[in-house]
């Protein structure tokens, strides 16, 4: 067999090749490329040794240069490119994991040395799997935050395998780092001026000293998920006390803290009317509460509310929205399948709405009187005054809203039967009898449609209708058609409802989906 050259040998080992040429000038690497094909390949990642970035470099050329970025020593990114550029990486070292998985201290200990290390971090998203407690890993990243952090969010989820905790220190856990870099974090001494919105998401409970611990290094504040702690009266003072810029609160729905418990404390413990946005993910307000969810200390501040989705809510903490709440532009109730509250027409309706401010507006009722018409109705002996007086009022409030883009309004109702083709499909099912109609004496049609006319910002019209089962005098029909295409020129989204069977309503919805979206090009006809 014959023997290779010293060259042919040096060709057929990329690592010396590479660093050979490590200590080469641009000039020499390119004259050893030209040499072959091989030591072109092997060697090219050295170009990116040195980079430059403006706003001509090409799409292609940030590829490039996040492919190669273990091999830049000098790399200068103009302000105009930087996020173009950060997107590339992301982009070329997408790594198909869900999470980090902590499984001691050291590996811990060793995460918030390199989140410390990283001095131009302003938003930080970590999700981690471990069964060790939340509060340490928060209190953790806090003092390994950099001083520029804006905004933390934290997701700890319980690790399908659980084979260790945090206080399982196993020697070969985290064998490859050294103890300088995995050994306990210095103490936090300056507060994080710059961080606004803080979010740690936990199934579990979180120990109220270690959470008070932190305290003092969020000054800055306006933003946080509401923590799962019992006590909890204490915490809260605490964080009102540290935290005078907060006004935006939310809860998961991961929370053990079902009741609210947390949040009732911290609304009663800030400064009335300070609050601003409230939200909380499956809310289960007691029947016999009173306390209206302790919104009521914010009720002139608070801009928005938001129960989406909710397990319960009482009659009365949504009355004392509507009716006390002047600067409301979001309110989102929203059913599920473990949902179990009624909100009924008639009590929403007993007073003016304190805002006509809206935004955003979805409501679920329960319609009562008016789902027991009976199928043979006949519109000037069924439809009651009381009835009647009800919708005008509701259809008058909502006409009043003018700088409404969404309204999203499902009736609740009986389930159950809507999944069976041979059930019957009730008018109240999806349906607020009058909405979408036009008045018509001469016909007997009786219609609130005019009544939403100041709607002419409205972007979305969501469960509102159900077009298979209007009775006589609650068509939708051409008229309604053209009347929504002048009066709602911004609208994007509307929904309808029919049978799944109901092939009269499958010949009229392409007539009346091809004209709304002739006069709206941008309108999305949804039917379901």
């Amino acid at each position: 067999m014959e023997q290779q050259s010293a060259l042919d040998r040096f060709k057929d080992t990329p690592e010396f090749i590479l660093l050979v040429a490590s200590y080469l000038d641009q000039e020499d690497i390119i004259s050893l490329q030209v040499t072959s094909r091989k030591m072109y390949s092997h060697t090219h990642p050295l170009y990116y040794r040195r980079v430059y970035l403006d706003g001509s470099s090409s799409l292609s050329n940030l590829r490039q240069a996040a492919i190669h970025a273990r091999y830049i020593s000098s790399l200068t990114v103009e302000e105009e490119i930087r996020g173009s550029y950060y997107s590339a990486i992301a982009e070329v070292f997408k790594i198909p994991r869900q999470d980090i998985n902590i499984e001691s201290v050291e590996q811990l200990n060793f995460l918030g040395r390199i989140l410390s290390g990283i001095g131009t971090l302003e938003s930080l998203t970590l999700e981690i799997s471990s069964s060790g407690p939340a509060g340490t890993f928060l209190t953790t990243i806090i003092h390994s935050c950099p001083p520029l952090v804006k905004s933390l969010s934290l997701n700890i989820n319980i690790p399908l395998d659980i084979t260790s905790t945090l206080e399982d220190s196993r020697e070969d856990a985290i064998a490859e780092v050294s103890a300088e870099v995995s050994g306990p974090l210095e103490n936090r001494r300056t507060p994080l001026t710059r961080l606004t919105s803080l979010e740690c998401l936990s199934h579990d409970w979180v120990d109220g000293e270690e959470y008070m611990s932190i305290l003092e290094f969020l000054p800055a504040l306006e933003t946080i998920n509401i923590p799962a702690i019992d006590p909890a009266h204490r915490v809260a003072l605490r964080i009102a006390e540290c935290c005078p810029r907060l006004k935006n609160l939310f809860q998961s729905g991961s929370s053990p803290d079902k009741r609210g418990n947390m949040a009732l404390q911290l609304l009663q413990a800030l400064p009335e009317n300070t609050v601003e946005s409230f939200s909380f993910i499956r809310v289960q307000e007691l029947p016999s509460s009173r306390n209206l969810l302790g919104l009521d200390s914010h009720f002139l501040s608070l801009k928005n509310i938001s129960f989406d989705p909710c397990c319960r809510v009482n009659q009365a903490t949504v009355n004392a929205i509507l009716f006390q709440c002047p600067e409301l532009e979001v309110f989102k109730i929203t059913s599920y399948a473990h949902s179990n509250f009624e909100i009924t027409l008639q009590g929403i309706v007993k007073k003016p709405w304190a805002s006509t401010k809206f935004k955003e507006l979805r409501l679920v009722l329960t319609l009562y009187e008016l789902a027991k018409l009976p199928m043979d109705f006949y519109l000037e002996e069924d439809m009651t005054p009381s009835g009647e007086k009800r919708l005008n009022k509701f259809y008058q409030q909502l006409g009043a809203l003018r700088e409404l883009r969404v309204l999203d309004l499902k009736v609740d109702f009986d389930k159950g039967g809507m999944y069976d083709d041979d059930e019957p499909v009730e008018y109240y099912h999806y349906s607020f009898p009058g909405m979408l109609t036009l008045e018509d004496s001469r016909r007997y049609r009786k219609g609130w449609l005019e009544l939403l006319g100041g709607l002419e910002n409205l972007e979305e019209l969501r469960g509102s209708f159900n077009l298979e089962a209007m009775l006589e005098g609650f068509e939708f029909g051409q008229a309604e058609a053209y009347w929504i295409g002048e009066n709602w020129p911004k609208l994007k989204v509307i929904e309808l409802f029919t049978r799944r069977r109901a092939k009269k309503a499958k010949r009229k919805m392409p007539q009346m989906a091809q004209y709304l979206q002739h006069k709206l090009p941008a309108l999305q006809v949804t039917v379901y």
